[in-house]
Parts: structure tokens; C-alpha cells; sequence
């Protein structure tokens, strides 16, 4: 997901970080998936996860302009989507992006809230800390 990685884009962007020295650490390991330990997510890097599992398990590098275009609307220049990584194979990002979706649409679901009636929205809250108006990713 680029974690651990850097992009060059025209603003101010922190590195991510996920520790690489765990392995032998299940505790350590174990928090680490639910965003507890030396994990560091930027917003940059959390749209880049979300994106990655609406984009069926592929991480596009990330880009601030799509195209630039004269006073007349015509194309000057285009720029073109460029793969950063698989990270999810299509079985398991189905299940994730199904698990997603029941978050914000079944009854009672955490993310119940970001319903949309008639949109199929998918949601994850974002934190795994108890605090007033944290943060969540859509």
C-alpha cells in the first residue's frame, strides 16, 4: 500500500511509516493490524490503501492532476494512471470490499452512519482508539 515509501508530488507529504523489525514479535505484530504500535498513516496514505481496495486490489501512484487543459477546454496535456503495486488478489478483496459495504449498510454497523440511501457506500471507521470525533476513512 506504500507504506515506508515516499512520493514526489507538489505539496508537503509525510512518510508513512509501518515497522519492518516485528517478525518475531507476535504482540507487536498483532497490534500493528489494527493500527496500534509504530504505525504512522498519513491522509495521503490512507486514501491510498481505501483507493487500493475500491481499485480491486491494485495501488495506483498517487497524482494531483488529471490533465491540464487551454482557455478553450482543449487537452494540453494529459497525465497517465500509473500502477504502484497488487497488494490484494480479486478473491480476498472482494471479501474485504463485502465486508466494507456491510459496515456501513447492515444495522447496527460501525460505519452506519455514512449511508447513502440508494448508493452502495463501503466504510471502515478509522481508529481503534475511544475518543471523541477521530478520524474515519471512507
Amino acid at each position: 500500500f506504500g507504506f515506508n515509501s515516499s512520493f514526489d508530488l507538489p505539496l508537503v507529504s509525510g512518510k508513512s511509516t509501518y515497522p519492518t523489525n516485528i517478525s518475531n514479535d507476535l504482540a507487536a505484530t498483532a497490534l500493528t493490524g489494527f493500527g496500534q504500535g509504530n504505525v504512522r498513516a498519513t491522509p495521503l496514505q490512507m486514501a491510498m490503501v481505501s483507493a487500493g481496495v475500491a481499485n480491486d486490489g491494485t495501488v495506483m501512484y498517487p497524482r494531483m492532476i488529471d490533465r491540464i487543459t487551454g482557455a478553450d477546454l482543449s487537452v494540453i496535456k494529459e497525465f497517465d494512471n500509473q500502477v504502484y503495486s497488487k497488494v490484494l488478489d480479486h478473491d480476498l478483496d472482494s471479501q474485504l470490499v463485502q465486508m466494507m459495504v456491510d459496515d456501513v449498510e447492515a444495522s447496527g454497523g460501525a460505519a452506519s452512519n455514512a449511508a447513502i440511501p440508494g448508493v452502495q457506500v463501503a466504510g471502515k471507521t478509522g481508529t481503534a482508539q475511544n475518543g471523541e470525533d477521530q478520524p474515519y476513512t471512507l
